[in-house]
């Protein structure tokens, strides 16, 4: 992804400060100097990001966001086959995890189906009357009109980015690498360039079902998500007693130290042109 175009303004100006040139093109070596950002700063980053997201919220009528809740962001066309609806079959446990006011989880949903894509309409359907319901309790939000105004605000604003499709159909899952490089924590199945990047500590990999029958793969994939989000997520986030542990600011820098290098169109065209082109060009020369 273009990282001038899809990073906070806020947050590239502390990059430029703390890691110097070359982030943007995937610079290993910049990358690696991200504990040159504080707790403080980073901790003040995040806030300014919820803060933003709460008040884009509001302007489109979506609800009220909680900045000291774990955000969990989902923003994505809505494909039949990225599974927008997934924790929703298992309503109760997310009924139970959403009224949790002491560790409290928000869901913030968000984007658009083609129009010609009637399965894929009838899943955002489910998904805003879920967000409307009393069931939600204003923790289910649905953000109309989906652009990169909303993605850009999600991205800043959002603790976790959650990525749910049906394994092998994910060609790349470019939202979570624009997450990645905001400082967004990334909970995916294991499909697409999370199944090429994840290391098991710059997220969370949701574990995948073994079940040939499709209805059993999707019920066991969805309590595995839901178990990850109200168990281990959900108490690092909140393990300090306040939002945005230590543990959490940790695990957003070696985030940023193992993908930052990887997930930049930078990074990608220098390798074009070092692996590809240089070399068939010195051979066309020969």
């Amino acid at each position: 992804v273009h990282a001038r175009t899809w990073v906070e303004p806020r947050l590239q100006t502390v990059f430029d400060d703390a890691l110097g040139p070359g982030w943007d093109n995937g610079d290993e070596a910049a990358w690696g100097r991200v504990d040159g950002i504080d707790d403080d700063r980073l901790r003040t980053l995040r806030r300014h990001g919820a803060e933003d997201l709460r008040t884009l919220v509001a302007e489109r009528d979506a609800g009220e966001v909680d900045p000291d809740a774990l955000l969990v962001g989902f923003a994505r066309r809505f494909a039949t086959y990225k599974r927008a609806t997934l924790l929703l079959r298992h309503r109760a446990d997310l009924v139970e995890l959403l009224a949790d006011d002491d560790r409290p989880v928000q869901f913030v949903f968000a984007g658009k189906a083609h129009p010609a894509d009637t399965d894929g309409k009838a899943l955002l359907a489910e998904i805003v009357a879920f967000s409307r319901s009393a069931e939600s309790g204003g923790r289910f939000l649905f953000v109309p009109d989906y652009d990169m105004a909303v993605a850009r605000a999600m991205y800043a604003g959002c603790d976790v980015w959650l990525n749910t499709p049906v394994r092998p159909h994910e060609a790349s899952g470019t939202s979570g690498e624009k997450a990645a490089l905001n400082g967004v924590l990334n909970c995916s199945i294991s499909d697409g360039w999370w199944d090429e990047m994840a290391d098991g500590r710059n997220g969370w990999t949701i574990p995948a079902s073994a079940a040939s029958s499709t209805t059993r793969r999707d019920d066991e994939e969805a309590a595995a998500a839901l178990a990850l989000l109200a168990g281990d997520i959900r108490a690092e986030y909140h393990g300090d007693g306040h939002p945005c542990s230590t543990a959490w600011l940790a695990r957003i820098r070696h985030n940023w130290r193992t993908l930052g290098p990887q997930v930049t169109a930078g990074r990608m065209v220098r390798d074009y042109e070092s692996k590809l082109y240089g070399p068939a060009l010195a051979d066309a020369r020969r």
